[in-house]
C-alpha cells in the first residue's frame, strides 16, 4: 500500500498484530526476519513486485502447515500410517471414491491440538469462541510515525483500549480535521 497518500492528512492506521511474541520467545530457532525475507524473495521471484504481498497470509499459511504437520505427527504415534498405493481415490465417472481411512481421526486431532503457532495459540481452531484463550493486540500508527500498543481484543470480554497520553493527545489534535481528511485503515483477521 502506498502510504505517501496519507502523509499530510493526519491519518491513523489501526491494525491487528498477527505475530505472537510468545512464539518468537519460545521458538528461538525460528528467525522471523529470515522468514519475512524468504517470503519477499520468493514472492518477487514469482510475481515481479511486492505490492500485492500480504505477510499476514504467509503467517497464516505457515500456521496451517505447522498445525497439519504436528497433528499428523501426533496421530501417527497412535495410528501407524501405512503407505498403501490404493488407500484413497477420488470419485470418477467410472469408479466411486475411497475415503482416507484416518480422515475423521486427523480432523479431530487438528481440532483438539495444543500447538503454539506464529500467530499464537492454534487451539482456537477447534474450540468455541467463548472457551478460547487468545487475544489480538491493537496497534495505532499515528501521523508522527510512532506505533502505540493501545489495547487488545479477546472473545470473552471484547475490546479493551488503554491509550497512552500521547495517543490521546494525537487523537484530540485531529478532532477538528474533517472526516474526509482523516481516513482510517483497519485490518482485522477473524479465525
Amino acid at each position: 500500500m502506498d502510504m505517501s497518500l496519507f502523509r499530510h492528512n493526519h491519518a491513523r492506521f489501526i491494525s491487528v498484530e498477527l505475530v505472537s511474541p510468545q512464539f518468537l520467545r519460545t521458538e528461538r530457532r525460528f528467525d522471523f526476519e529470515d522468514f519475512k525475507a524468504q517470503i519477499r524473495s520468493n514472492w518477487t521471484f514469482e510475481n515481479g513486485d511486492t505490492k500485492a504481498l500480504k505477510m499476514s497470509e504467509a503467517v497464516l499459511a505457515f500456521d496451517s502447515i505447522l498445525l497439519a504437520a504436528k497433528s499428523l505427527h501426533k496421530m501417527a504415534q497412535i495410528y501407524p500410517l501405512k503407505t498403501e498405493i490404493h488407500s484413497i481415490r477420488c470419485r470418477s465417472m467410472t469408479r466411486g471414491f475411497i475415503p482416507y481411512r484416518y480422515g475423521r481421526i486427523l480432523i479431530d486431532t487438528v481440532k483438539n491440538n495444543t500447538v503454539l503457532g506464529l500467530s499464537g495459540d492454534l487451539s482456537r481452531v477447534g474450540r468455541m469462541f467463548g472457551a478460547s484463550n487468545f487475544s489480538f493486540r491493537i496497534n495505532l500508527l499515528g501521523f508522527t510515525g510512532r506505533i502505540d500498543d493501545i489495547g487488545y481484543w479477546e472473545p470473552q470480554t471484547d475490546v479493551h483500549v488503554n491509550m497512552s497520553h500521547d495517543s490521546k493527545a494525537q487523537i484530540q489534535h485531529n478532532v477538528k480535521v474533517s472526516d474526509e481528511l482523516k481516513p482510517h485503515f483497519r485490518v482485522s483477521t477473524i479465525m
